[in-house]
């Protein structure tokens, strides 16, 4: 990501002659913080519930077992 916002900036830069203290430059490093926030929280969030999932699958699994038969995923 650090690189796509370098090279857009030295666009803006050669194409448009906009300055490093513009303000659209304080926009997209605004913008990019807050993706980056984003992505590190949802990015737990998504972690934490894969690992439920991982787990009550587990469960089920362990369940079933004794049959030596694995539940269907529609039935998970």
């Amino acid at each position: 990501m650090e690189y796509i916002v370098k090279s857009l900036k030295a666009r803006l830069k050669e194409k448009y002659q906009v300055e490093d203290d513009s303000s659209l430059f304080k926009e997209i490093d605004n913008y990019v913080s807050f993706l980056r926030r984003e992505y590190s929280e949802n990015g737990v969030k998504i972690s934490s519930q894969a690992e439920r999932n991982a787990n009550v699958s587990a469960n089920r699994e362990r369940r079933v077992g004794n049959f030596k038969v694995k539940m269907p995923s529609c039935f998970r």
